[in-house]
């Protein structure tokens, strides 16, 4: 990794760090690391986290099974592909269905009591759709609530509320847009339901 590339990842890095402090808010991404994936077909935000988050010391599941892109992205990162349960990162790129997405969801890892940040973060990239709903987002990092153009269904939401039962077992999610924006849903949010325009 030459200089620039550091100097690139730490930039994503504190974006990240912004994101998940402050849920529902958009962050661009800088590009400096995105050339560095330039043959993994997913979106240049997307290839900017996974260079920036994905080492040797970690794994990753991928729910399309997408075998090109499972071998591109450890041999860029050097990560592991493994198993829903045992994947630290499941990145879900345009394609993952509704039933992927909730089946990743189920079987996660959720951390335990002693170790909850031995859990799963989702990198799920979304479509840009003015029609998408504005749903509420409140808890810590949110003034009073941030509304949010979420592109998952409300079962989705349904199945991460049913997980996040007990704190501060759960999973933090990071949303990808196709124009480098991020926005982030750490498991300490809560999803209402739809918000009137």
């Amino acid at each position: 990794m030459e200089l620039n590339d550091v100097h690139g990842t730490q930039k994503a890095y504190r974006k990240i760090l912004q994101s998940m402090a402050r849920p529902g808010e958009n962050f661009i991404l800088p590009n400096e690391t995105n050339n560095m994936m330039a043959y993994v077909t997913c979106l240049e935000g997307t290839k900017t986290l996974l260079y920036t988050l994905l080492d040797s010391s970690v794994t990753f599941h991928i729910p399309t099974e997408n075998q090109q892109m499972i071998d591109l992205i450890s041999t860029y990162t050097l990560a592991r592909h493994e198993t829903i349960e045992k994947a630290d990162f499941i990145i879900c790129p345009k394609g993952t269905s509704e039933q992927q997405l909730i089946r990743c969801m189920e079987k996660c890892a959720i951390g335990t009591l002693t170790d909850p940040h031995l859990s799963t973060t989702f990198i799920i990239e979304q479509s840009m759709n003015e029609q998408l709903p504005s749903l509420p987002i409140t808890g810590p990092g949110v003034k009073e609530v941030n509304k949010m153009k979420l592109g998952v269904p409300e079962d989705v939401l349904a199945v991460r509320e049913a997980r996040l039962q007990e704190f501060p077992l759960g999973f933090d999610m990071i949303f990808v847009q196709e124009d480098g924006n991020i926005f982030s849903l750490p498991r300490t949010s809560h999803v209402g339901r739809k918000v009137t325009q």
